[in-house]
């Protein structure tokens, strides 16, 4: 899969309406918020054979664990760069973030907040 040739515009769209919605289990939470920007730089969803579970389905993934869900080359933390993946785990488990370069977006009680892309656990190379 290879970044569209207008990705950076297209990325900037998606980042500017992901930071506005609050956390919904059904169609917006962390494996989403990062299939969409995977979608919005490649114009391929990854999230495609799993959006229409039901939230209780998604509430039940993320328990389990998200980063499994990442069809993409594991990269070390220190490597990523704007629109790769990045993974967190916190006091709710593992989630998945956006990098935006120093920084990332991710989920914080329940609102997409951007906290140090440094302080990820994981990283995938979306390309």
């Amino acid at each position: 899969m290879a970044r569209l040739p207008d990705w950076e515009r297209r990325a900037a769209e998606w980042l500017r309406e992901a930071e506005t919605r609050a956390l919904d289990w059904k169609s917006h939470h962390c494996a989403f918020l990062a299939a969409d920007a995977c979608r919005a730089v490649t114009g391929k969803d990854p999230a495609r054979g799993w959006r229409r579970r039901s939230a209780a389905a998604m509430r039940a993934q993320s328990a389990r664990g998200v980063f499994a869900l990442v069809p993409y080359a594991q990269i070390p933390v220190a490597r990523a760069g704007r629109f790769d993946l990045l993974g967190f785990e916190g006091e709710g488990g593992e989630a998945l973030g956006v990098c935006l370069g120093r920084e990332a977006l991710v989920f914080v009680d329940g609102r997409p907040a951007r906290v140090p892309a440094l302080s990820a656990v994981k990283a995938w190379r979306v390309e």
